[in-house]
């Protein structure tokens, strides 16, 4: 079996990857010669590409993203059970249980979230690799180069970037260039034996699994409503409601915004504000009317383009 090349690719991501047991053959992931020196307790980048087999890959049903309406924060890569499960011989603390994988466009970094079916120890201890990748333009592999392969001990205590409880392990930002860019198709997690120091790493792989498909997390605008928390009431009476609406996000203009309460028996007219850039705030004069038998709250609701945020407020 023949590794595609292994040169880095320019690609980036966020992807969030839940891994279902399904194995992989050692000879099916990691060329040999592609091997980063001995795992620290720190996370640490591969010295070189990597890359995993399609052929154990579930397709992941995305969803279908609308040019020019909000740009990419992530982006959301799955697995699902798919062929037989990881090989029963192998202990249960060097198999994977489930692991996400997170890259952050914005904050140009990977996460991981891993846990294994059983808490490692000094003697069942594996190295664990996350990465991002390409799938090869055959389809066969998903090829990740080296500045988003990602690798640790299982076994060990907090350390910079990686927090360890029991069988589960969590990298923190692991801050990356590539991160930064929009290009990843799939991703893998992989466990393996812990080799000798100057020895071959990527001798016997315990278990590994590839996903295939990435739905998109959009990055919208987070808005702030400021209201009064209780409203008197003028019953089929029309009133006006101060409101004042925030643009939380610091990189995302707002187009389009508008203004509206929401409640059961209560009539309001939409306050336009229009285009409301990051971080800054405009204030609006709500129309709104209420109906005999309403029920005491409504909402405040701002909408741009399906952002949404509201408030809620109490009827006097």
């Amino acid at each position: 079996m023949h590794m595609p090349p292994r040169q880095p690719t320019a690609l980036g991501l966020v992807i969030a990857l839940a891994v279902s047991l399904v194995a992989l053959t050692p000879a099916a992931s990691v060329a040999a010669d592609s091997a980063p020196p001995p795992g620290a307790d720190a996370p640490a980048a591969s010295a070189h590409a990597h890359a995993a087999p399609m052929s154990q890959a579930a397709r992941l049903r995305t969803t279908a993203e609308r040019k020019g309406k909000w740009p990419v924060k992530q982006r959301v890569g799955v697995t699902l059970p798919v062929g037989t499960p990881s090989t029963p011989s192998t202990p249960l603390p060097q198999r994977l249980a489930a692991a996400t994988i997170t890259q952050d466009l914005v904050r140009g970094t990977i996460s991981a979230k891993v846990k294994l079916r059983g808490k490692p120890t000094p003697t069942l201890d594996s190295m664990v690799i996350v990465a991002l990748g390409k799938v090869t333009p055959d389809g066969t592999w998903c090829q990740s180069p080296w500045e988003t392969t990602v690798y640790w001990y299982a076994y060990g205590t907090h350390a910079p970037g990686l927090k360890r409880n029991g069988a589960s392990m969590e990298l923190i930002h692991f801050r990356e260039d590539l991160a930064k860019q929009d290009m990843f198709d799939c991703a893998y997690a992989q466990t393996w034996r812990i080799e000798p120091e100057g020895s071959d790493p990527y001798v016997v792989q315990f278990d590994g699994r590839t996903s295939d498909g990435l739905t998109a997390v959009l990055d919208k605008p987070n808005f702030k409503v400021k209201a009064p928390g209780k409203v008197k009431a003028k019953v089929k009476r029309w009133q006006q409601i101060k409101v004042k609406v925030t643009n939380k996000n610091q990189r995302v203009t707002a187009p389009k915004v508008k203004v509206k309460v929401k409640g059961k028996k209560v009539t309001s007219k939409v306050a336009k504000i229009g285009k409301l850039k990051p971080g800054k705030s405009r204030k609006v004069k709500v129309r709104m009317r209420v109906a005999p038998g309403h029920k005491g709250t409504a909402k405040i609701v701002v909408n741009s383009q399906g952002a949404k945020s509201s408030k809620k407020i109490r009827l006097r």
